[in-house]
């Protein structure tokens, strides 16, 4: 259905240990919103500090509306929290308030400022592909992220899922490009965009990423210190390389969907899949 199901604080809090036990590894919480239930989060974190758990954590998922909460920001940190991962989207309102994203330019700039204040490092995410973005918007998004001293960003693309209102609408415009659904992963285009050819927009999500990873960006965060920054940076430069790499046919299949005589092209391109038994 269309609710939320949770696990209560106590089997929550067992799990955790239950996970310490078996690996060192930091946790990361899987929950899409960690802050669903403000309540139910800060007793789980309240267990964990009066049972001293030591509990080193990646960070977790959370909406720019945690930030108002600073009781929350600061049971995080002291549990252990490093980081919070933040669905920005997009600094265009026009394209918040059409895929009703209930926030705004102005709030997710006040979020920023509370969570490093409250002592919290952010990866950011952002979609491109909405029917108000084009390469000036673009440009302005990854400025938006490198000024804003995000420590880590994700530049996807904006992708119909099967069954969503925004795929049905695709759809019924014949704007659906590619149905093979190994390719509906947020990195690869599959729709024809409004302001955008499939090539460009692909090539806007590989320049935003290129953009916010370049040397120039990690020499400033060897200033500061951010040394885990700097090695995503490097494993982010390094992960760029090879999905342009394993991704040539693919790159050339959407190049060959911008004409520039108004011809229509119509390609079936699937990606290889083996199975072994």
């Amino acid at each position: 259905g269309c609710g939320y199901r949770f696990l209560d604080a106590d089997r929550a809090v067992e799990l955790i240990e239950h996970t310490l036990r078996q690996t060192r590894r930091p946790i990361f919480f899987g929950d899409d919103n960690f802050n669903a239930r403000p309540a139910r989060t800060k007793a789980i974190l309240e267990k964990v500090l009066e049972k001293g758990i030591r509990m080193p954590w990646w960070g977790a998922q959370v909406r720019v509306e945690a930030a108002q909460d600073r009781d929350l920001l600061a049971l995080m940190k002291r549990a252990g929290c490093t980081k919070v991962y933040v669905g920005f989207e997009s600094i265009n309102q026009e394209s918040l308030d059409l895929y009703n994203k209930s926030t705004s330019r102005e709030k997710n700039e006040d979020a920023i400022r509370r969570f490093h204040q409250a002592g919290l490092s952010i990866h950011g995410m952002f979609v491109l592909g909405f029917d108000d973005d084009d390469w000036p918007s673009v440009r302005k998004t990854v400025k938006f992220a490198m000024k804003s001293r995000l420590s880590t960003t994700q530049f996807l693309i904006l992708t119909p899922l099967p069954g969503s209102e925004f795929y049905q609408r695709m759809s019924s415009e014949n704007r659906l490009r590619f149905r093979d659904w190994a390719l509906y992963d947020a990195h690869h285009v599959v729709f024809e965009p409004a302001r955008f050819s499939l090539f460009d927009l692909q090539k806007a999500q590989m320049y935003c990423h290129k953009k916010f990873y370049s040397w120039k960006q990690t020499a400033g965060k060897v200033l500061a210190g951010q040394w885990l920054s700097v090695g995503v940076a490097h494993y982010a430069r390094k992960l760029n390389r090879t999905w342009t790499k394993r991704n040539r046919a693919f790159l050339k299949v959407v190049a060959l969907l911008k004409s520039k005589t108004g011809a229509r092209i119509s390609v079936d391109y699937r990606e290889e899949v083996s199975l072994e038994l």
